[in-house]
């Protein structure tokens, strides 16, 4: 059904009843993406949650990994030094800043 045929109809009968069938037509349409709409947000919502947990996991990993090393960053009651790589102070920012942290006893 296109909107040429109704253009074309003559008989008013057959143009409502080409409207309505559009109308049905639209109606069922909306119906189905309305409902594919449904099932997306729920997809998404599902997939957010999973990253969240995640991420979540993550943090709790990276924050354990962090202190578990401290330890031997921080060791200097018993006067042992370690040496910590450039990059990682590089990435740390100010390194008189880090280094000062470290030795801290």
């Amino acid at each position: 059904m296109n909107l040429n045929s109704i253009r074309e109809e003559s008989d008013l009968l057959n143009i409502e009843k080409k409207i309505m069938e559009c109308s049905e037509d639209i109606t069922e349409l909306f119906n189905v993406l309305m409902t594919l709409e449904m099932q997306l947000v729920e997809q998404l919502e599902e997939t957010i949650n999973m990253f969240e947990r995640n991420i979540i996991d993550l943090v709790g990993l990276f924050i354990e990994n962090v202190q578990g090393l401290y330890p031997f960053c921080d060791d200097t009651s018993t006067g042992r030094y370690y040496i910590v790589p450039r990059d990682v102070l590089a990435s740390w920012g100010d390194r008189e800043k880090v280094s000062a942290v470290l030795t801290k006893g």
